[in-house]
């Protein structure tokens, strides 16, 4: 019986959760740096097998972290399944192992870029583990189990697509505003550094006009893509980081390191680099 609940609950979350990195994910995420050339051919011939196939943005970017958290927390409550404290405990790794990682994210301490969607993904993952793995109770229980994880699934998705159309109503809307402040990507980087505070006050939560040379060109651990701006600063490592939706992929294939850009985005802030999202090009 433990074997089975084993293989339910914690193989098979980790299992598909690797299998949707492995085929779907880019392959310039870190993992694929460290496994040899070898390891990349044998992973561009696997990856081969699921050209042509493609899977909604929730489960490629979202889903797979949800599952990791999910098969993280099932485990603990399996090995404390006679120890009093083994929903805490539970609740404890599973809320560092995600939810942590994605407040880190917030705060700049974990490499990365902060989702709200990641983040309910996870809580709904531990909150999915908590009730479905614990020892069934009454045969009341035993019958609830199922809607309970059916419930999970439907939050899931509405998660997922409130998100992703969160995001294309602030592309629209940042589309149609006008700029309320013109700043060059090093007075805008300056700023911040001076004094973060005062920084919010003038440009967070607004829609911007920034210039600058592009530094770095690429995509970030959800596959976002993003530029990085130069903060004006030689020995600086931050800088501006402006972040775009999937239809400017094809202008940002063409830019160059080192061109001169002029973009209009909303100001998310400070965390590490200070950060542009829903961005466009200025004409």
């Amino acid at each position: 019986m433990l074997g089975k609940r084993v293989l339910l609950h914690v193989v098979v979350p980790i299992v598909l959760g690797m299998f949707i990195y492995l085929f779907y994910r880019s392959t310039g995420l870190l993992y694929v740096s460290v496994i040899g050339d070898t390891g990349r051919e044998l992973l561009t011939s696997l990856r081969s097998l699921s050209e042509g196939t493609t899977l909604p943005k929730w489960v490629v970017f979202s889903l797979p972290n949800a599952l990791w958290v999910y098969a993280l927390t099932s485990v603990t409550l399996l090995l404390l399944a006679k120890s009093e404290w083994k929903d805490q405990a539970a609740l404890g790794i599973g809320l560092i192992g995600g939810a942590g990682m994605e407040m880190g994210q917030l705060i700049g301490m974990v490499p990365g870029t902060f989702s709200s969607t990641d983040l309910g993904f996870c809580l709904v993952a531990v909150a999915a583990s908590l009730f479905l793995v614990t020892e069934q109770r009454n045969h009341t229980e035993a019958h609830t189990r199922p809607v309970a994880l059916l419930a999970s699934f439907l939050v899931l998705g509405l998660l997922a697509a409130g998100s992703f159309s969160n995001d294309k109503e602030e592309d629209k809307k940042v589309e149609g505003a006008k700029a309320e402040v013109s700043v060059s990507a090093s007075t805008l980087y300056s700023e911040y550094e001076s004094n973060e505070v005062a920084a919010d006050n003038k440009y967070k939560d607004k829609v911007i006009e920034v210039s600058g040379q592009v530094e770095d060109i690429g995509k970030d651990i959800t596959d976002s893509m993003y530029l990085k701006l130069g903060s004006g600063e030689k020995r600086s490592i931050g800088g501006v980081q402006a972040f775009f939706s999937d239809k400017y992929s094809d202008q940002l294939a063409k830019i160059q390191k080192g061109a001169n850009v002029t973009l209009k985005c909303k100001c998310n802030g400070k965390m590490g680099n200070v950060l542009l999202k829903n961005c466009m090009f200025e004409k």
